[in-house]
C-alpha cells in the first residue's frame, strides 16, 4: 500500500522517493561573502531541482521567534504567498483594478541637534530627526526582491491582491539595495521616501542622502481603518530584511502600520554647517519617484516646521506645535 502522503498527493509509486545531494561549505572567521558569480541566484519563482537559500521576509521573522522561543517556525504568513512563478503569457505582469496600498508620510518627529560626533553625515552639527511612512490600505503592501548575479541588487516586484486576499498580479517595480552601512546590514527597497530640509519660501536647502528603506511594520499607526492587520508576522527591522547572503527576500508593510526609522540612524539628518538661522520645514515625501503602484499620492507628503538658532557649534532647534501635537 502506498505511503499516506502518496495517496494525499496522488503521487505515483516510482516517484515516491527522491535523493538529492548537497555540498556543504564553511568561511570559519570570515564574514560571509556575496554569491559568487559562477553561482548566481535563480530568476522569481525558478527553483529548479537543486536547493537555493532563499531568505524571506515571512521566513526571517519566524525563524527569529522560534530561536527565541526554543522551538520551531510554525506560524503561517498573514497574507497569500506570491505565486511560484511569474508567467507573462498568464496575464499577471499588470497592475489591477482592485484593492491597492495608500502610503502616506507622517509628519517628522524626535527632531534634536546633535553633536559632531555622534552626526552619521560628517561636518558639523546635524538636525537629526525620525520619519514614519505607513499604510492606510485597504491592501497590503508586498515586495520581493531577487538577486542579480555576482552584485548587491535585486529586482523588485510588486504583487497584487484582491479582496478576498488572493495574488492576482505582480509588476516590475523598481530595485533593492544592500546597505553595508552601521545600523543597517540589510535590504533597502530603493526610491521609498525622500528627505528634504525646505526654507521658509518651501524651496530646497539641504536633501538627505537617505531614500531607501527595509518595508516592514514597525509600529500601529492606525488599526481602524480598512483591511487593518492587527497582527502582522514580523514588527521589527532585526530579521525581516535579510543579509549580505540573501538571494531573494519578501518585505511588506501591512494596513495600519508604519515602517519607521529613528534619527540614531544613518541618514536621518541634515547637516547645518552653511545654514543660517531661521525658519525651516521638514519635507517627507513617500513613494517619490512613483515607483510603488497605490491607491492615491493625496497624503505622501508631509511637512513639520523647525526654528534652527544659536551659533555655529551651538545650534539650537525650536519645533512649534503641529496640528494640536505639542512634542519635538
Amino acid at each position: 500500500m502506498s505511503a499516506p502522503h502518496c495517496v494525499f498527493f496522488d503521487i505515483p509509486a516510482d516517484q515516491a522517493d527522491v535523493t538529492v545531494q548537497v555540498t556543504v561549505s564553511t568561511n570559519e572567521g570570515e564574514e560571509p561573502p556575496f554569491p559568487p558569480d559562477d553561482k548566481p541566484p535563480l530568476p522569481p519563482g525558478d527553483h529548479g531541482d537543486d536547493h537555493v537559500d532563499v531568505h524571506t521576509h515571512a521566513d526571517a521573522h519566524a525563524d527569529a521567534h522560534a530561536h527565541a522561543q526554543g522551538g520551531s517556525a510554525s506560524e503561517p504568513p498573514t497574507m497569500a504567498q506570491p505565486m511560484a512563478q511569474p508567467e507573462p503569457a498568464a496575464g499577471r505582469v499588470r497592475v489591477p483594478v482592485g484593492p491597492r496600498p495608500d502610503l502616506r508620510a507622517l509628519p517628522a518627529w524626535g527632531i534634536m541637534v546633535t553633536d559632531p560626533d555622534e552626526a552619521d553625515e560628517g561636518g558639523g552639527q546635524q538636525l537629526a530627526f525620525s520619519a514614519t511612512v505607513w499604510n492606510a490600505g485597504p491592501s497590503p503592501l508586498v515586495v520581493e526582491g531577487f538577486r542579480r548575479s555576482g552584485t548587491n541588487l535585486m529586482d523588485a516586484y510588486q504583487y497584487f491582491y484582491d479582496r478576498d486576499g488572493s495574488q492576482v498580479a505582480w509588476v516590475h517595480t523598481g530595485t533593492l539595495e544592500y546597505d553595508e552601512r552601521e545600523g543597517h546590514t540589510h535590504w533597502h527597497f530603493t526610491d521609498f521616501a525622500r528627505y528634504r530640509l525646505l526654507k521658509a519660501d518651501k524651496q530646497e536647502a539641504v536633501r538627505s542622502g537617505k531614500e531607501a528603506f527595509c518595508l516592514v511594520p514597525t509600529d500601529a499607526v492606525d488599526l481602524t481603518v480598512k483591511g487593518a492587520n492587527w497582527k502582522p508576522l514580523s514588527t521589527g527591522l532585526g530579521s525581516a530584511c535579510g543579509d549580505a547572503m540573501s538571494l531573494a527576500i519578501r518585505e511588506t508593510l501591512d494596513v495600519g502600520w508604519g515602517d519607521t526609522y529613528t534619527q540614531s540612524l544613518p541618514g536621518q539628518s541634515f547637516d547645518l554647517t552653511d545654514l543660517p538661522n531661521g525658519t525651516y520645514y521638514i519635507e517627507i515625501t513617500a513613494n517619490p519617484d512613483g515607483r510603488l503602484h497605490e491607491r492615491t499620492k493625496a497624503s505622501n507628503v508631509s511637512l513639520r516646521e523647525v526654528i534652527l538658532g544659536g551659533e555655529p557649534g551651538a545650534r539650537t532647534v525650536e519645533v512649534p506645535p503641529h496640528e494640536g501635537i505639542d512634542a519635538p
